[in-house]
């Protein structure tokens, strides 16, 4: 058996974060005066470490899925096509 594969607790954790992410970028762009990061944190904090919100939300802004201002996430840049 390849080491390549994920143990089943690993792509549960995948899993959750990925849902995690589409969830926080799903409510942060239908909150147009934007989001404490704290508060969101909070909601999370059942699912996630600290770490690993940093990290989520970190490469969220960095795709363009939200928007970060000081303290609080901001719905995503409108992109012109």
């Amino acid at each position: 058996m390849s080491g390549a594969c994920m143990s089943y607790a690993d792509r549960s954790r995948l899993i959750t974060l990925r849902r995690c992410a589409i969830a926080v970028a799903g409510v942060v762009n239908e909150t147009p005066r934007g989001a404490p990061g704290a508060l969101i944190y909070v909601a999370l904090a059942p699912f996630l470490s600290v770490a690993e919100f940093k990290s989520m939300m970190r490469l969220l802004v960095e795709t363009k899925r939200i928007a970060m201002r000081g303290d609080r996430y901001y719905p995503a840049p409108e992109t012109e096509a």
